[in-house]
């Protein structure tokens, strides 16, 4: 049974969104919807929503409804436009067209979407499957809490949540604010004397930087939060945390939040390194960053690029000089000593690195 969004408006959103997203034509996307929809083309999926009834939402079905149709509109991508199956279900995950909330962009491998892709990393998700898990992230969750059962025996709290065990766990890894100071050193900025705090203090800026003779204070974080993704809580919180500072105890305007560690993405053959958030004129925004950048690029990046996504040449990571060197440091990892790094992918196509067995990145 084909699906009648309830406005053409929110129909047009999901074009846009997506468009922008999969980096393709709209008139190619409006295909994509329309077939994903049960129509043969654009004009049937507005003469549907123009003199028809309006589906039901995703919001509003059963969890077996919204399964099938989930299904149905991954085989489509998959079987019709030739897409990868793991990134097809990444899409869907992230804008369903039956959705009745307002679709979001969203970061996806452009480069391996089409076709078998990119071999060469190491998946999470297909690493999770491979041990026996479903495709569900309750699956992961609960194959996770069984071994932590299983590891902590009569030790294990009553309370215990695994929800809450992810977020400690992602929240208190070990970080040294000097490592950070070090880097933007390094590449230039000019760091507030007498700001550095060597102890970390979880929602509490570690340094500030110099820009256009302001103080700019740089927050850090454990977590890890790949670009726009918009269902991450706990970085959520983290940004919450860290503008209600700023504004409240420095009476800041502005901020940079680094992330606990760089994700790496190819685009348009270039290599870009994303390390976190800025504040600016009450909103955040994703940045990428590289040895040659001033905190006034950083700073100007939305006014120029409608997304991480999207950058400018400029803004490449030459040979991923940064991000190998943050590792290499966070590793404690002896410059001038070779080793190799392992990427760890995602459906987004921003990468992590690891030292390992590969050969990528020296």
């Amino acid at each position: 049974m084909p699906f009648i969004a309830p406005t053409t408006k929110l129909a047009r959103l999901w074009v846009d969104v997506v468009s922008k997203s999969l980096q393709i034509e709209k008139s190619d996307t409006a295909e994509i919807y329309a077939r994903l929809c049960g129509f043969n083309n654009w004009d049937q999926v507005v003469g549907a929503i123009n003199r028809g009834k309006p589906s039901p939402s995703d919001e509003s079905v059963s969890q077996d409804v919204l399964e099938t149709r989930h299904k149905t509109y991954i085989e489509c991508l998959v079987d019709e436009f030739g897409m990868q199956k793991s990134l097809s279900e990444h899409i869907i995950e992230r804008a369903s067209p039956s959705s009745s909330r307002k679709p979001q962009r969203f970061s996806i491998d452009t480069e391996a979407l089409f076709g078998a892709g990119r071999d060469d990393g190491l998946n999470l998700k297909e690493m999770f499957e491979s041990l026996g898990g479903g495709a569900d992230g309750k699956d992961m969750e609960q194959m996770l809490e069984d071994f932590a059962r299983e590891a902590l025996g009569d030790s294990m709290p009553e309370d215990f949540s695994f929800d809450n065990f992810a977020d400690r766990m992602r929240i208190s890894k070990p970080i040294d604010p000097g490592l950070y100071c070090d880097m933007v050193e390094t590449i230039g900025w000019d760091v507030v004397e007498g700001s550095f705090n060597p102890e970390y203090e979880y929602g509490e800026e570690s340094f500030a930087v110099w820009k256009e003779g302001e103080q700019v204070p740089v927050y850090l974080t454990s977590l890890t939060r790949a670009p726009h993704d918009v269902d991450d809580e706990m970085a959520d919180r983290v940004m919450e945390l860290v503008e209600a500072h700023a504004a409240v105890d420095l009476g800041a305007d502005e901020a940079l939040l680094f992330w606990g560690g760089p994700s790496m993405k190819q685009i348009r053959g270039h290599m870009y390194t994303h390390f976190g958030m800025y504040l600016t004129g009450g909103k955040w925004h994703e940045f990428v960053i590289s040895k040659d950048m001033t905190i006034d690029d950083i700073f100007s990046q939305h006014l120029h690029a409608e997304s991480v996504d999207s950058p400018r040449k400029s803004w490449s990571d030459k040979d991923a000089m940064l991000a190998v060197g943050v590792v290499r440091a966070m590793h404690g990892i002896p410059d001038g000593e070779k080793v190799s790094f392992v990427e760890v992918g995602t459906q987004s196509g921003w990468n992590t690195i690891l030292p390992g067995d590969g050969d990528d990145l020296k």
